[in-house]
């Protein structure tokens, strides 16, 4: 199970979809791919947020120093639209912790 929290400063994202064998697993590609893409997008587009990302073998998390700003909250909730739509749909492989709600 991909366990995904969202915090008002940062996303966390750790575990494995277990959909499908490890390059194989189309569920895990889909939230990597969301995720890269947010995470490329802040720091390629020149949002003033300061992110700074930790990996480890458990997961991921991306925490963002300065408030996000307009073009920062247009991504996050590109991100979370996708990831909510993920969990909808696999909702064995993606579980989602909203601890604070746009």
């Amino acid at each position: 199970m991909i366990n995904i929290e969202f915090w008002p400063d940062h996303i966390k994202i750790t575990g494995h979809a277990g959909y499908a064998q490890k390059g194989q697993d189309i569920v895990c590609a889909a939230v990597s791919i969301l995720y890269m893409t947010f995470s490329t997008c802040l720091e390629t587009l020149d949002i003033e947020c300061e992110p700074e990302e930790t990996q480890s073998e458990a997961g991921t998390e991306l925490r963002w120093q300065k408030p996000l700003g307009t073009a920062g909250i247009v991504l996050l909730t590109a991100l979370r639209t996708g990831l909510f739509a993920l969990a909808n749909t696999y909702p064995e492989n993606v579980t989602i912790h909203d601890f604070k709600p746009l």
